[in-house]
């Protein structure tokens, strides 16, 4: 039976793997072993975004720290709805001109647009 210092040591172990995937938005069926998910929760290595969504933190930030958010905003968007919608959607024009133009700006309002069959 593995003690908690190897348990902790697995869990990060795993987010790792994770990250050398280039997974940044961590969807609960991508961490299914849920003590590993507890442990980076509570040590701070993972920070719930939105119900069952998780980016990975910096464990020594403080709360309300926004710098992990901002930084895989992106990634995080495309993972949530291509799980979501698979491949059926897009972004609206004006916010796709922007990425085109190089602006990485973080918008107030994303409005995805899903295609209908």
């Amino acid at each position: 039976m593995p003690t908690p210092r190897e348990r902790f040591v697995e869990a990060l172990t795993f987010l790792k793997g994770l990250q050398d995937q280039g997974i940044v938005g961590i969807h609960t069926e991508d961490i299914p072993n849920v003590k590993y998910r507890q442990l980076l929760v509570r040590n701070g290595f993972i920070r719930e975004v939105t119900k069952g969504w998780y980016i990975a933190t910096d464990p020594n930030a403080k709360d309300g720290e926004t710098s992990s958010w901002y930084s895989s905003y992106s990634e995080f968007i495309v993972g949530f709805l291509q799980r979501k919608y698979g491949g059926d959607w897009c972004l609206l024009a004006d916010q796709s001109l922007l990425l085109h133009a190089g602006n990485q700006t973080v918008p107030q309002q994303f409005l995805p647009v899903q295609f209908k069959d």
